[in-house]
């Protein structure tokens, strides 16, 4: 393992033209994290394939060290909390500072503004990196936990991926699917015949993670348009959060097969978010990795 992760960002020019003294804000933001991801990963699905990827259309592009605040190589937890929330703390972490006290993310803090929100992954929507947009728990295998925080909250409106298992399979016995449907949630298992005018739903599409890329198909991708079909229709605008989740899985297992898969798989799902942010005109795409695996 290493610390360092990619960091790349679209303004609202995507051909690479320095932004004017007085560019405007962005409406939208689509914030898209590859997990596990950095130079190796790209540059190695970009060798296996003999192409490039979406990655180089981005005009600006940085490298960052990613250390916690209690070991020299992160976590996703603590990297997905300093990623979300802007403050570094301890592996394992969600949510929360070094003494375990809640933060606030940048997914809360664009809802109390009036904008819509949305969270895609290929891993449990309790797993670390999407929790930290959303629960406050100071252990990021408090999956039930963190499941009864999205049943809870007041700031997510769609979210998308795998881990239905800790809502209906619970060890205390409650169904929070049926909870959920009760507070106002539609909770689906599969991308189709979603209602996208419906402003709060949940896909909630395997009882585990997701299968990975060579099985799964085109999920995320499309996972990512359905929920755009969705954010888009608010005139205040949206933030969405996506993850490219088996990138990392992939890297543990020293599969390199499946990385370029899971890569490519990634690269389809930005080339999504940039195709509607060449139509939009007023969205911010930013491309990140929360930790090198």
């Amino acid at each position: 393992l290493t610390s360092l992760s990619l960091f790349m960002s679209l303004s609202l020019c995507l051909k690479g033209q320095p932004l004017p003294q007085t560019s405007r804000q962005a409406k939208n933001v689509i914030y898209l994290i590859g997990d596990g991801m950095s130079l190796p990963q790209i540059y190695g699905a970009m060798l296996a394939t003999g192409r490039d990827l979406s990655f180089k259309q981005f005009p600006y592009c940085g490298i960052v060290t990613t250390r916690s605040a209690s070991n020299e190589i992160t976590d996703s937890a603590a990297s997905g909390t300093a990623l979300s929330c802007g403050k570094k703390t301890k592996n394992g972490m969600v949510g929360m500072d070094p003494d375990s006290i809640p933060v606030k993310s940048v997914l809360e803090a664009m809802a109390e503004q009036g904008k819509m929100t949305g969270i895609v992954v290929t891993s449990y929507v309790t797993h670390a990196t999407p929790a930290v947009f959303y629960a406050k728990v100071p252990k990021r295998s408090y999956y039930e936990d963190i499941a009864v925080q999205l049943l809870n909250s007041d700031k997510v409106n769609v979210i998308i991926g795998g881990g239905r298992k800790y809502f209906n399979q619970r060890k205390d016995g409650r169904d929070l699917i049926e909870e959920m449907q009760n507070k106002g949630w539609k909770v689906y298992d599969t991308l189709a015949n979603i209602d996208v005018a419906n402003s709060k739903y949940a896909v909630l599409a395997n009882e585990g993670h997701m299968p990975s890329a060579v099985s799964r198909g085109d999920f995320l991708p499309e996972a990512t348009k359905t929920a755009l079909q969705t954010l888009s229709k608010h005139e205040k605008g949206f933030f969405m959060m996506v993850e490219g989740s088996q990138i990392d899985f992939a890297c543990h297992e020293s599969d390199s097969a499946t990385m370029v898969a899971e890569m490519l798989d990634f690269d389809k799902t930005l080339r999504v978010a940039l195709d509607f942010a060449q139509k939009d005109g007023n969205t911010l795409v930013v491309v990140t990795a929360d930790h090198e695996t």
